[in-house]
């Protein structure tokens, strides 16, 4: 399921200043979990039980995954998910097709706004069956109530934050 989510790098770091508790440390975080949580709900609607995460090499994403998934405490919470994980692994973007897909679906999405576009660009761009959302400042600055100290309750590994 294609998905891409955007987020407002300016508005991540103006919102982190202004709630630093509450706003994940990293911008890579925030993609990481929004995009598990919006194609495993797509995913179900689909009728599917069973999850395998590929990521492409070297990709901060998987981490943030990985973390949830071995992480005892995460785990208890995220129990009936995570048990439905069958594998997270990474691949090599050169040589899987569907990594490929994901970079150009990112990258079309990122280009949007710039002209011209491309004929393929927009003929991509117009298909029905992929999903983005775009996070600003106020989708960011007030996360879902009861989620950020869930998450902190958890010890999961400090990253760097982003700058």
């Amino acid at each position: 399921i294609p998905y891409v989510v955007s987020i407002d790098l300016h508005d991540f770091l103006r919102a982190h200043r202004d709630n630093p508790e509450e706003v994940p440390n990293t911008v890579n975080e925030l993609c990481a979990t929004q995009c598990v949580a919006q194609v495993v709900r797509q995913c179900e609607l689909m009728g599917a039980h069973f999850y395998h995460f590929v990521f492409d090499q070297n990709e901060p994403f998987m981490g943030h995954v990985s973390d949830r998934q071995t992480n005892r405490k995460a785990k208890k919470h995220l129990k009936s998910f995570v048990d439905r994980i069958l594998s997270t692994t990474t691949g090599n973007m050169r040589e899987v097709p569907a990594l490929q897909m994901a970079d150009l679906f990112a990258w079309c999405v990122s280009q949007k706004g710039r002209k011209p576009r491309f004929r393929w660009q927009n003929r991509l761009l117009n298909q029905r069956d992929w999903f983005h959302d775009w996070f600003g400042y106020d989708q960011i600055v007030n996360p879902i109530p009861g989620v950020p100290a869930l998450v902190k309750s958890w010890n999961l590994p400090r990253r760097k934050p982003t700058k």
